[in-house]
């Protein structure tokens, strides 16, 4: 005769049912059969019952979301979009690889020095005869999807690199023209603006705000790097861009 398992036991595959939700949740937004199917290769009736008192516990606890319009559920406190269908995230995710990685035919974010990627980005629009729409777009992927995160301490930098004169001077990346202008200089981006604090402009900026500069710099290096780390992942980027393959959407300027 089968051993009934204790209530301790119960409770162990409980939660233990419950964490590889949360931890597929993670990955990306379900649909309740999808849900299922990872808690049960072929659910029954009884086990679909179990599934929904999971999430309907998720859920209590604040844990997990759900979207009654696309029928999808999400895990709680994150920004990370919903698609409709595996096509969807797929088209999504191979947009955003686009966006942040390099082809044979030009230079991004996983084999550019970190800092000179910033810059690149924070000025996007300087080179208005010659933008970069790939910039631009990754750009407008910061603004929608990471607003507070990312785009408003971005444009804080850009305002504080302005007001030091580290913009103005002649060696900063965003007055290059290509990558390969940028990488034929002998000097990092680091070294360029090091070099800028003898410029008469900026000669006596203070401590303060020079380490300001610095602090804001390697963390939004940070932020930046964890979104591409993301995408190398299989997490799209949030937000929305003009070559978005949802062209429905509407980007709204929240600035």
């Amino acid at each position: 005769m089968k051993r009934r398992k204790t209530m301790t036991e119960i409770n162990q595959t409980k939660w233990a049912r419950m964490r590889l939700i949360l931890d597929k949740l993670k990955e990306q937004p379900m649909t309740l059969d999808e849900i299922e199917c990872v808690v049960y290769e072929k659910a029954s009736k009884i086990a679909k019952r179990t599934v929904q008192n999971y999430i309907a516990e998720l859920i209590a606890l604040g844990l997990v979301t759900y979207d009654p319009k696309a029928k999808i559920y999400g895990l709680a406190g994150t920004t990370k979009k919903v698609f409709k269908s595996k096509h969807d995230y797929d088209l999504a995710l191979k947009h955003s690889k686009n966006l942040v990685f390099s082809t044979s035919e030009k230079q991004r974010f996983d084999q550019m020095d970190p800092f000179l990627a910033l810059d690149l980005l924070a000025f996007h629009d300087v080179n208005k005869l010659c933008p970069d729409v790939d910039d631009e777009c990754f750009v407008q992927h910061l603004r929608t999807g990471y607003q507070k995160d990312v785009y408003v301490l971005m444009q804080k930098y850009r305002q504080l690199m302005d007001e030091t004169g580290f913009s103005r001077y002649p060696g900063f990346p965003k007055h290059f023209s290509s990558f390969e202008d940028t990488f034929g200089s002998s000097e990092t981006p680091q070294e360029l603006v090091s070099r800028a604090a003898t410029h008469k402009e900026v000669k006596h900026m203070a401590k303060e705000k020079m380490k300001k500069i610095e602090n804001l710099r390697n963390l939004l290096v940070g932020k930046i790097y964890s979104i591409i780390n993301d995408v190398a992942n299989g997490i799209p980027l949030q937000g929305y861009c003009k070559c978005c393959p949802d062209q429905k959407v509407m980007i709204k300027d929240k600035c």
